[in-house]
């Protein structure tokens, strides 16, 4: 696990695409990583991502994903934990984040961290049509 450099752009790109209906152009990772985001990757080459905003006393999990042939080998939980440490690091709050309400197994990630549900978005998700869930997780930040 370490953070990304613009030098794993490619790998971003080509994981997020595996992974999401609706992946993410190169300018919107070259940002992200560019821009102070919290950017993971894990294994090289890149097998799971992970990225997340702080802004003030809120962490944002924006995405994390893991290709295919890696899923159910702990990539994900492993991604989670390291965005939550980093938040609270940051002197963050909580953690929040929107998953499909169909992503059986997310929501059984998220939910066995800690995260529970604030809200709903019927409809959100067009490709498949799904709903969204806003979870949330409330850490005590590290001194």
């Amino acid at each position: 696990m370490r953070e990304a450099t613009l030098e794993d752009l490619d790998a971003l790109l080509e994981l997020d695409a595996a992974c999401f209906a609706r992946p993410w152009g190169p300018e919107a990772w070259r940002e992200a990583v560019a821009g102070g985001e919290i950017v993971l990757v894990a294994d090289t080459p890149a097998r799971g991502l992970a990225c997340a905003n702080v802004i003030f006393e809120c962490c944002e999990l924006r995405r994390i994903a893991v290709e295919p042939g890696a899923r159910r080998s702990g990539l994900a939980r492993s991604l989670l934990r390291a965005v939550i440490a980093r938040a609270r690091r940051a002197g963050c709050e909580r953690v929040q984040l929107e998953v499909a309400e169909g992503n059986v197994a997310a929501c059984s990630l998220y939910r066995a961290h800690g995260f529970s549900s604030v809200g709903r978005r019927p409809g959100y998700y067009r490709n498949p049509p799904d709903a969204a869930l806003l979870m949330d997780l409330v850490i005590v930040p590290k001194p």
